[in-house]
């Protein structure tokens, strides 16, 4: 008998009630187990079954175990028979089920998603580590091959041109300046990729999961001034505006759109106020009024800023952080924020959040829950480790909104 089964075999013996209700309404992994019990507790093989172990094909079914147990299994995957609940049909039908308001969402079932998803996760982290450390040593030893190279170029360049061969000097500056295009284009971003993934391989590991379920993402330098762009066209002055951001504002901004679902950036794109990224040395900000998101050197502040601009342009997102914002800080007073830089009317409800600005109160304008758990997730996903609801819940938000 597996863990899980164990597990809820003692939950069974102590409330039989709790595990039909995971049987009836739980999702996944759980859902299947919680069935089995209730199987097994009306069997005669359960007499038998401790000490064994039930095996599970690659498509759900039961291939081992008591009879009992392989008897559902193959008449729920029988012909004909809808998929189960599995995490892509429960995200799947919750993301229907906001969009088209109807239908009820529990913050349950939000947090089931999520926590589904990290626990299909994290046990991929350390080979995901593994693959990024590998790829940046040969990267590194590319690199240090084309610096070399481009060494060498350089004193033939330098030869060339006392000689004055003009042939010669044309041909090695388009060898130097492809090798330098090699490397500040393919080799130096594929290194900082690998290193995001090496310093947070459990964040890596769960939007590639999250990349399974929804299209996420998928923004560049090069096409990322297309997705800022209106739909419907921009005028001059944001047009000029666009062309004047500098290479880090880019970058950070590249990062933060990176970290949404490609429909919520598609919504942003469609919006009729047009975003404004500028560069700023004080806190990062967003305003919905006209669209001006500041951007510093923090940290993932692209992402957190870029939150507050889903917030605005994305349909049902702010109600679902209304809906975790009451639960949590129900009781809470209304204390005012500690810390450098805060303002005095700067308030907030400080719950358990691992962070007190995350309890900010905006009067239900806005709030700082996606914004900061998206951070954080961002930047050392363990730092939510003493909030796991947090964790569960924005994961799930990603999947499912």
């Amino acid at each position: 008998m597996n863990t899980l089964s164990r597990a809820f075999w003692r939950m069974a013996m102590k409330d039989e009630d709790a595990v039909r209700r995971l049987a009836e309404n739980g999702h996944g992994l759980r859902q299947l187990t919680a069935r089995m019990v209730l199987i097994a507790l009306d069997a005669e093989e359960w007499k038998t079954i401790k000490g064994t172990h039930v095996l599970v094909g690659e498509q759900g079914q039961i291939t081992g175990g008591p009879s009992k147990l392989r008897e559902w299994s193959a008449k729920s995957q029988g012909e004909g028979k809808k998929p189960g609940n599995t995490i892509e049909n429960t995200a799947a039908s919750l993301r229907s089920r906001i969009q088209n308001h109807s239908g009820n969402w529990t913050l349950d079932e939000t947090r089931s998603v999520g926590h589904d998803i990290a626990e299909g996760a994290i046990p991929k982290a350390p080979e995901y580590k593994a693959e990024a450390e590998n790829k940046a040593a040969d990267l590194r030893s590319e690199k240090s091959r084309l610096n070399q190279e481009n060494e060498r170029l350089n004193d033939e360049l330098f030869d060339a041109m006392v000689s004055g061969d003009k042939a010669k000097i044309q041909r090695i500056t388009a060898e130097f300046m492809e090798n330098k295009a090699r490397l500040e284009k393919e080799i130096d971003p594929q290194l900082l990729a690998c290193s995001k993934v090496i310093q947070n391989p459990e964040t890596y590991a769960v939007y590639q999961s999250l990349s399974e379920l929804r299209p996420m993402g998928g923004v560049t330098e090069d096409n990322v001034m297309e997705m800022i762009t209106p739909s419907a066209g921009s005028d001059m002055m944001i047009r000029m505006q666009h062309s004047m951001i500098d290479p880090q504002t880019k970058h950070e901004l590249v990062n933060g759109m990176n970290a949404m679902p490609q429909d919520w950036l598609q919504y942003s794109k469609d919006d009729s106020v047009a975003l404004r990224p500028f560069r700023t040395d004080g806190r990062g900000h967003y305003s919905h009024s006209n669209g001006e998101i500041m951007l510093n050197s923090t940290q993932a502040i692209g992402s957190h800023e870029m939150a507050h601009r889903m917030e605005a342009c994305v349909p049902g997102l702010l109600e679902r952080e209304r809906d975790f914002y009451n639960k949590r800080t129900a009781g809470e007073p209304l204390i005012p924020l500690v810390g450098k830089g805060y303002k005095p009317n700067e308030k907030t409800r400080k719950d358990h959040f691992v962070n007190d600005y995350m309890g900010k109160d905006y009067g239900g304008r806005i709030y700082e829950l996606l914004s900061m758990g998206i951070q954080y997730l961002q930047t050392d996903y363990h730092s939510l480790d003493a909030d796991p609801e947090m964790r569960e819940w924005i994961i799930g938000v990603l999947a499912t909104v």
